[in-house]
């Protein structure tokens, strides 16, 4: 879902993949660690490298689970994005 959807904010984020690890690669200004704070505030906990978000779930996570974090995800970048552009 992430790679297909761009998170719903086409050109502001890049995937970059190690592993189980998910590198989101942040563009036009964004900032990781303005996600990671929206994130919080959101119920989802994102982990920050400079100008990368990581994602790094745990093995056992479920189908729900995962659902629910880029669904906080999508909804952190779009505000983002629109708080940006306003």
């Amino acid at each position: 879902r992430l790679l297909s959807s761009s998170v719903g904010c086409p050109s502001s984020a890049s995937e970059l993949y190690k592993r189980q690890m998910l590198g989101i690669v942040l563009e036009d200004g964004l900032s990781a660690v303005d996600v990671a704070a929206k994130g919080i505030q959101n119920g989802a906990i994102f982990l920050t490298a400079k100008t990368l978000v990581r994602l790094l779930p745990p093995l056992t996570i479920t189908d729900e689970e995962m659902e629910r974090g880029l669904q906080v995800l999508e909804t952190v970048l779009t505000q983002l994005q629109k708080e940006k552009d306003a």
